[in-house]
């Protein structure tokens, strides 16, 4: 499971997208519409296939193939601080 990280500030820019700010890194990263869907629903826990299946019920014509999408843009955000892995019992918290 994922949650945001630490260092992550995220700033919603409403039908733009949004923009995740790393405070450690000081690094920044542009989300457009598809991407900060992705981002919301991995900060918040929900796993690679729930973030799919949101996708098709938000956006028309999501192929099979974003399910790399979504593995690329979780795994490049990881890297980078913005998301961070948590055990999937956590005390409920």
């Amino acid at each position: 499971m994922t949650r945001a990280g630490f260092s992550a500030i995220y700033r919603d820019e409403k039908e733009i997208g949004a923009i995740l700010f790393n405070a450690e890194t000081g690094e920044s990263y542009g989300l457009n519409p598809v991407a900060k869907a992705i981002w919301e629903g991995a900060s918040a826990g929900v796993g690679r296939e729930g973030i799919f299946e949101m996708l098709r019920q938000r956006f028309a014509g999501v192929p099979e193939s974003a399910r790399n999408d979504i593995d690329e843009l979780i795994n490049m955000l990881l890297n980078k601080g913005f998301l961070q892995n948590v055990p999937e019992n956590n005390g409920g918290i």
